[in-house]
């Protein structure tokens, strides 16, 4: 019997598989870092993954692939946007030039909450 690996293994794999390999490894961890976001938008809003998956018009089973980065490139913009307006937030997508002090954001609390503790949703 095969052992299932853990996304950090597989994003190892990747990266050392030259190029295309990082590049797949930062999709994965773009995935990912979506995907825990989205669980910590959905906490924070009090909603079930059945709740969340209703809102949605979609399965339970989606919104745990979302969470868990089970989709090769993450979550699309519009899916975010469906999440984010369900849990009570609002997507805002910003760029700044590399190296600039940016102000700590609800999403920067959202994923910095210790994982036990749950986060109450906030607005700016």
């Amino acid at each position: 019997m095969t052992a299932l690996k853990r996304p950090t293994d597989v994003g190892l794999e990747m990266i050392l598989a030259g190029p295309e390999g990082r590049r797949q490894a930062a999709a994965t961890a773009a995935s990912l870092r979506a995907g825990r976001l989205v669980r910590r938008m959905r906490e924070a809003a009090g909603l079930s993954q059945s709740e969340l998956a209703g809102r949605l018009s979609v399965s339970q089973e989606r919104v745990s692939a979302i969470e868990n980065g089970l989709s090769r490139q993450g979550p699309t913009i519009a899916t975010l946007e469906g999440v984010a307006e369900a849990c009570g937030f609002q997507l805002k997508i910003d760029f700044s030039p590399k190296g600039e002090a940016r102000e700590e954001n609800a999403i920067d609390r959202l994923l910095s909450a210790p994982e036990d503790q749950p986060v109450l949703a906030t607005t700016e």
